[in-house]
């Protein structure tokens, strides 16, 4: 029975980190064709970067939708109906022939990403305590790292090898995947007498939003986020298009530069309970 105790509860652990990996592929996997899809769609390199503008917002949105929806409904319909929408972002984004409709795609693809963040993260509040939910949530963060790493380098690998439209076929069948898991694979961590009313849910948005030490703590980390991002937003317009290079060199330098931020990260976590007893 422990066994089968330790075993239930490592694939919950492997199963929110495999949710929550698709956030971290969701710029970086077509970065390396922002180039190339403004020249299919005859469009603008400003234009062009607010497709990733329009995710981050709807990213955003969709955290705060899917956080009510699972705290209501629970968690395994939440991400369900997510994983199927950003599954027809990702199609209609294959068969864009228009700027608009990119535009559209990325935006649905941004909002259902929001309910892997959200329920990841409660799936773990749900099952773990103490010391094995802090290991728990480190595993997540490690596969949300993972890819603004990999994913540069795949996706200019596609790029140079089959063009843009399939770096978006990717995003289908990884979403499809992680779909197909967490149908079959996931069971409901919310029980039905925890679950809230919207009411109740909305007012616990307030509070949130009143608390001055949250409100710093998003500045700190989406400042933090955003110099993160700033070269993969940026960097194929200044390596390909400045520079001559291919999608794939673009891909190997976003690598290396992903691969020492998941190093530092690594570090501080080593690092940083030593610090907790000084002054």
């Amino acid at each position: 029975m422990i066994g089968t105790s330790k075993r239930s509860e490592n694939f919950t652990i492997f199963l929110a980190a495999f949710i929550n990996s698709l956030g971290g592929i969701g710029i970086d996997l077509y970065a390396p064709s922002i180039p190339a899809i403004g020249r299919a769609l005859h469009t603008s390199q400003a234009v062009m970067l607010s497709t990733i503008t329009v995710f981050l917002v709807a990213y955003a949105l969709g955290q705060l939708f899917f956080g009510l929806f699972s705290d209501t409904k629970g968690r395994k319909p939440a991400v369900l109906t997510g994983l199927f929408a950003f599954i027809v972002g990702s199609v209609l984004a294959t068969q864009a022939h228009r700027i608009e409709t990119l535009m559209i795609a990325r935006a649905l693809q941004g909002f259902a990403i929001g309910s892997c963040q959200v329920v990841a993260r409660a799936m773990l509040v749900d099952n773990f305590k103490g010391d094995r939910f802090r290991v728990a949530i480190i595993y997540l963060s490690l596969a949300f790292g993972l890819g603004p790493v990999i994913a540069p380098y795949i996706g200019g690998l596609v790029e140079d090898s089959v063009g843009w439209r399939w770096n978006f076929a990717i995003y289908c069948v990884y979403g499809f995947t992680v779909l197909l898991f967490v149908l079959f694979g996931m069971r409901e961590s919310l029980d039905v007498s925890k679950r809230q009313t919207p009411r109740y849910a909305l007012l616990g948005y307030g509070e949130i939003l009143s608390s001055r030490e949250f409100l710093l703590s998003v500045i700190l980390l989406g400042g933090s986020f955003s110099a993160f991002l700033m070269w993969n937003i940026l960097g194929p317009y200044l390596i390909q298009v400045k520079l001559g290079h291919s999608a794939s060199f673009f891909g190997t330098t976003a690598l290396i530069c992903g691969t020492s931020y998941l190093l530092g990260t690594l570090i501080n976590r080593v690092v940083a309970p030593r610090f907790k007893s000084m002054p």
